[in-house]
């Protein structure tokens, strides 16, 4: 994990999110996302029918091409299909699509070969490479690879004879004879390859090794990786320097393009692409493009929701220009007067969806390319719009946190909107008809909400809990899984330091800082963590029926063991329980209400045990969703509850400030005196007004028993 040391004093970080109080939706020029920024992206922005992945321009710089994952689906674990579009770059508009039904030709996974007029797809699930033929996008034909290699990227020569694709979980890069269909070649490449380019030479492939933190340098004459280059957390895009004998790297970890010498191997040089300097890891850098000119590089910024500029001349940022959402691919016209940046995400996704029938719909993600002047870049304007976006105008030292809390307990639940559970309440911006497990069926939250602080502005970054559990524990979401977690990435696995987020989790934080934590029911990023520190809610299966099963029959079972352990007191000033029956599951209400009441139950039993504790005085308590899951909300379908408890928590208080994820970190990071984990909680707003001081919320809290 990447170290990082503050360079910033507490009055150089933002006081909060530009949202403000603002709810997530449109404003003029742009958007309010979940996690408070804004997205008001320059240029011109092609609306696509679904996730793009990757993107290619034509030699006479007419159409573009786009792979993209067209995922608007009922099944979230199934991918309706994948789409290859051909955009009209004067027009600026699709101009017709190919559907490859039930393939996942997505990821990194596009090369073209202009002098063939072929675009050859990486296809991960399928183990296989498809040959499409331009502009027709006729399917010629496909080349299958070993089950369970996972190709994520392509590369191809001009004339399409030869194409070479990264093999991710082969840990290979595989030559392919594209006229014969066939294998030509296995390379053993570092771990977990991800990106490939050809030299200009036509002798060498350059493979970024996404685990190993390198890039194999492969001698395509004698088919062997001949060195190895060391190059950071993470790599990623990969740009040769013309006559320079140089490599580009985009070090994606660590907010990084490093420049190493192909003769020696050593990092000439590494420039820093973060908006300012000082700032811990967020901005996610995935692809680079370098201009005609051979001065300028463009870096999409996926963390940042930009595009960087960056002189390498003068070897800095000169300027930063607001794009769409998570841009992960970057091309240029071939007169270079024109950047096309594909953009992942689109805020289309955020709007609230009122057709419970219809609830998956949301997991269809779509995207957008961003068009934008070359000769415009650097623009100062641009840049001041980006820090403006990012909130890194608004610095400040944010309100205090009471002195007398020190102990965080902190209970992640499972896939549940605002308006679900509480719709109900009275108070706050609810509605009453989107609330499926009201009072009746949640009376300790309800009480809780009664007399606590209770969040209505409060969104998950997640829509899926994959994406909520590494947001809760490390303020991010690793580029790798933002990008494949939804094909299933065969062998996913927590201990994969791939998946992690570039300064671990908050446990990691803790350990640094010498801060005692445990763990009640698990996390995402726990195998690395003591044992000692940790109660599992999920052990081995000997029988041999399942990989495991739950160590604790109900979460009222688990939330009894918490606090049976306090009574003894096992305590630690850092605790993070998961009560997960919560999650949504297939019968509808008679399934589900039962579940609901336990968890309710469990989380009375939590808060309960803590206020009758002798830590009651000095402890905050934070309640939250991992991701809105099936239920609707009428604010936004990223809306999940959040309740704050201690006795420093103000009154029967509904806080309306902008909060995401990072919010809670920040806290608590603000109360347990740990550094924060990435950019995100670095600029997220302190959840302070949730407090006063002095408590006046002292007493006891009566857990509710679940009813039958």
């Amino acid at each position: 994990m990447m170290p990082w040391h503050p360079a910033v004093a507490a009055g150089d970080r933002p006081a909060e999110v530009p949202a403000g109080s603002r709810k997530v939706g449109p404003i003029a020029g742009g958007w309010v996302l979940s996690n408070g920024r804004l997205l008001r992206p320059w240029g011109d922005q092609i609306e696509l029918p679904g996730q793009p992945f990757s993107l290619a321009v034509s030699p006479d710089g007419k159409s573009g091409f786009l792979l993209v994952a067209a995922n608007r689906f009922k099944d979230p674990w199934v991918t309706d299909a994948t789409l290859l579009a051909s955009i009209d770059l004067d027009r600026r508009t699709v101009t017709k699509t190919v559907r490859f039904e039930g393939r996942l030709s997505v990821g990194m996974g596009m090369a073209y070969a202009a002098g063939a007029r072929r675009l050859f797809l990486a296809d991960p699930v399928g183990d296989r490479v498809i040959l499409v033929q331009t502009p027709k996008l006729d399917i010629e034909r496909e080349i299958a690879l070993p089950k369970g290699s996972f190709p994520v990227s392509l590369a191809a020569t001009a004339d399409g004879s030869r194409v070479y694709a990264a093999a991710n979980l082969a840990n290979k890069l595989f030559e392919l004879d594209a006229a014969a269909g066939s294998i030509a070649a296995e390379i053993t490449v570092g771990t977990s390859p991800g990106r490939v380019l050809l030299s200009a030479d036509g002798e060498h492939a350059f493979v970024s090794n996404w685990t190993a933190g390198s890039v194999s340098v492969v001698d395509l004459r004698t088919r062997r990786a001949i060195r190895t280059l060391n190059v950071g957390h993470h790599p990623e895009g990969l740009v040769e320097l013309p006559g320079a004998r140089a490599l580009l790297v985009v070090v994606n970890g660590q907010d990084e393009i490093a420049e190493v010498d192909l003769d020696t191997g050593e990092v000439r040089r590494r420039i820093a692409v973060a908006p300012r300097p000082g700032l811990p890891p967020g901005s996610s850098p995935t692809a680079a493009a370098l201009h005609p000119d051979g001065e300028r590089l463009f870096v999409c910024l996926a963390g940042d929701d930009a595009l960087a500029t960056v002189s390498l001349r003068e070897g800095r940022v000169v300027g930063l220009t607001p794009v769409g959402w998570y841009p992960v691919d970057i091309a240029l016209a071939p007169d270079g007067r024109t950047v096309y940046v594909a953009n992942m995400k689109s805020p289309s996704n955020l709007i609230p969806e009122r057709h419970p029938e219809l609830w998956h719909a949301r997991y269809g993600k779509q995207g957008m390319v961003s068009v934008i002047a070359a000769a415009d870049l650097p623009d100062a304007a641009a840049t001041t719009a980006t820090i403006e976006n990012l909130g890194l105008d608004r610095t400040a030292v944010p309100p205090a946190m009471p002195e007398g809390i020190k102990r965080v307990v902190f209970i992640l639940k499972e896939n549940h909107t605002y308006d679900d559970y509480f719709g109900d309440l009275g108070r706050g911006d609810g509605d009453p008809a989107l609330c499926f497990f009201g009072r009746a069926d949640t009376p300790n939250q309800h009480a809780l909400a009664d007399r606590f602080a209770l969040c209505d502005n409060f969104y998950s970054e997640a829509e899926m809990s994959v994406e909520g559990h590494s947001w809760v524990e490390g303020a991010n979401f690793a580029d790798v899984l933002e990008r494949f977690w939804r094909l299933a990435r065969p062998r996913y696995d927590v201990n994969d330091p791939t998946y992690w987020p570039v300064r671990g989790s908050i446990f990691d934080e803790c350990e640094r800082r010498g801060v005692s934590y445990r763990i009640y029911g698990g996390s995402l990023l726990f195998e690395h963590l003591k044992d000692a520190v940790q109660v599992r809610g999920w052990v081995k299966d000997e029988s041999g029926k399942a990989p495991y099963r739950p160590a604790f029959k109900t979460d009222a079972a688990l939330a009894q063991r918490f606090a049976d352990d306090l009574a003894k007191g096992v305590s630690a000033r850092f605790t993070y329980l998961t009560l997960g029956r919560d999650h949504p599951e297939e019968g509808g209400r008679a399934v589900n209400a039962p579940l609901v009441r336990d968890n309710d139950e469990a989380t009375g039993i939590v808060v309960a045990a803590v206020s009758q504790s002798p830590h009651w005085k000095e402890t905050a308590i934070f309640i939250v969703q991992d991701d809105p899951g099936s239920y609707v909300d009428h604010v936004s379908s990223h809306r999940v509850p959040c309740l704050v408890i201690s006795p420093y928590a103000r009154r029967a208080y509904v806080d309306h400030h902008h909060y995401s994820f990072p919010s809670i970190l920040r806290t608590i990071e603000m109360i347990l005196g740990l550094d924060p984990l990435s950019r995100y909680d670095f600029g997220a707003t302190p959840m302070t007004d949730c407090f006063e001081a002095p408590p006046r919320n002292p007493e006891a809290f009566q857990a509710i028993k679940a009813a039958p």
